[in-house]
């Protein structure tokens, strides 16, 4: 495992002391569960220096190979398992990544299609290459929640204290066939660890005292397979019903509380039958494969987070979509390959909070539609009769509140070739506030914004703690002035009616002509 410096006060690079890492296997098959165990002796840790264990988030690259590469065009085969067919393409179309924390499902995730630079047609990506087809970006889980399990691990005085991390890519084939079939994926995981800022004043996120911790499933993952009738034929049909769960935690003595809830949906449509026709130079008719495969997978994570008084909710959604339609064939003296496709990804991230600020909310989306010819002969690879393509991307970032576009970015090729370079628009007048920016295709700084969120909480809070120590002090300040204040004009007050109550009664002895004759200066006669 590797925790990866997010900011100056992360914890550093940490391997096994062996240098070896617990991810040693890598590839495992769909529907197969994969256990890594991490002891405390495998992670050089350094959290004594800080308060407790903040943030946890392991970040996933999966990438498929070998025929899990193009799952997305599988049909839902339930014969495999039974003849035992070495090559057997099943397994449907849908992928979900699953990770759990000592057997508890703690995340999912549906994993993008990525499309490689000769996937499906060579032609299709010259020179506009698949959406992340350079740079494969990891599937973040958040594992707070969990992060009470893992700082008892690096704090144990047990040298052999561990926890376990379970991968799984699964293919929800349940009512069908349940197997693990040919091809692999490649599955390599990184954990990142963020201290929690440290204040004895301020009330701050503590994960690190979660001390329970479950999952509630809402709705289980079930997949589903139906055949339905269009003009263009018959289509299988695959759908789930949301796979919706939360992972809650919460501490007993802090009060302090977070929810994750996931609802993962996606839904696949396939066809494949026999077309015939005349490919290339040749004019024999040969029969073609003509597969045509659409699909969406949509993913929603709302995190919430309480400390005291205090919340933080975050709205994670993801969604993908593909479009597939190819037809393939050879005769005896060439070979073609005739393919159309479209491609998106998009993402929205955003934030409320009970503060009275504004929060980010953003949206981004790539997306490339491409259509590719490929002929060539069998016998002479330099021997090219058909060699086209064009495509066209498009990547956009929009922000609130009128969802205005501050990027707006497009590009079109034809034959491998940039054209109407004059309408090329790279214009980015994009503003998010410290510490979020734009990296390639990935909103960067959410881990930092988050935290940034918090320590602004507790500063507000140590500031009101300094104000309110000072309002006191000036309170109790007043209240003794005014007291003795009051207690000196009361005493004055009773001193008045003293004295004359002692006038009054010197009156009733003396006459009144007396008292006269004194005010008037004759003085007391004996």
């Amino acid at each position: 495992p590797v925790a990866i410096n997010l900011e100056s006060d992360v914890i550093d690079q940490t391997r096994g002391s062996n240098e070896t890492s617990v991810w040693s296997t890598i590839s495992f098959t769909t529907n197969s569960i994969k256990n890594f165990t991490i002891e405390k002796k495998d992670l050089v840790h350094r959290l004594s220096s800080f308060a407790s264990l903040g943030t946890v988030y392991m970040d996933v690259h999966a990438s498929a190979h070998s025929s899990e590469e193009f799952y997305y065009t599988k049909p839902v085969n339930t014969t495999c398992i039974v003849t035992n067919e070495t090559g057997c393409i099943s397994g449907g179309p849908l992928r979900f990544l699953r990770v759990r924390i000592d057997g508890q499902l703690a995340g999912a995730a549906t994993p993008f299609p990525t499309v490689y630079t000769g996937g499906i047609n060579p032609l299709l990506w010259r020179p506009l290459t698949g959406i992340n087809s350079f740079d494969v970006q990891p599937i973040r889980f958040d594992l707070t929640p969990f992060a009470g399990v893992f700082d008892r691990v690096l704090r144990a005085n047990n040298p052999e204290r561990e926890t376990t991390i379970q991968l799984e890519v699964a293919t929800g084939e349940k009512g069908h066939v349940v197997s693990a079939h040919d091809g692999v994926w490649f599955v390599d995981g990184s954990l990142l660890f963020v201290p929690s800022p440290s204040n004895e004043r301020a009330r701050v996120p503590s994960p690190a005292r979660f001390d329970s911790v479950r999952t509630d499933t809402v709705s289980p993952l079930s997949v589903a397979v139906d055949q339905i009738l269009t003009q263009k034929g018959p289509f299988d049909f695959v759908h789930m019903s949301p796979y919706i769960f939360s992972v809650i935690a919460s501490s007993s003595t802090s009060g302090d509380s977070m929810v994750v809830t996931y609802n993962v949906n996606s839904t696949g449509l396939l066809r494949r039958n026999e077309v015939e026709g005349s490919i290339g130079s040749s004019t024999e008719t040969k029969d073609s494969d003509r597969d045509f495969a659409f699909g969406y997978m949509r993913q929603e994570v709302v995190t919430m987070t309480h400390v005291g008084d205090s919340w933080l909710r975050r709205n994670s959604t993801t969604f993908y979509s593909y479009k597939s339609d190819t037809c393939n064939g050879a005769d005896e003296a060439t070979f073609d390959l005739n393919a159309n496709v479209t491609w998106s990804r998009s993402r929205f991230e955003e934030y409320a909070s009970s503060e009275e600020e504004d929060m980010l909310d953003v949206f981004w989306g790539n997306s490339i539609q491409a259509a590719a010819r490929y002929n060539r002969s069998l016998s002479n690879h330099t021997a090219v009769n058909i060699a086209k393509g064009h495509s066209h991307e498009t990547f956009a970032i929009a922000v609130p509140p009128n969802d205005d576009i501050c990027y707006d970015a497009k590009l079109t090729a034809v034959n491998g070739s940039l054209v109407g370079e004059g309408n090329v628009k790279f214009e980015y007048d994009c503003q998010f506030s410290y510490p979020l920016y734009f990296c390639g295709a990935e909103l960067c700084g959410l881990a930092e914004y988050k935290s940034l969120f918090w320590k602004n909480i507790a500063r507000r809070e140590e500031t009101f703690h300094g104000k309110s120590t000072r309002s006191r002090r000036r309170w109790l300040g007043s209240f003794f002035f005014f007291a003795i204040l009051f207690g000196c004009i009361y005493a004055l007050y009773i001193k008045r009616y003293i004295i004359k109550d002692t006038f009054d009664e010197i009156c009733t002895y003396i006459g009144i002509n007396e008292l006269m004759r004194r005010r008037q200066g004759g003085g007391m006669q004996e």
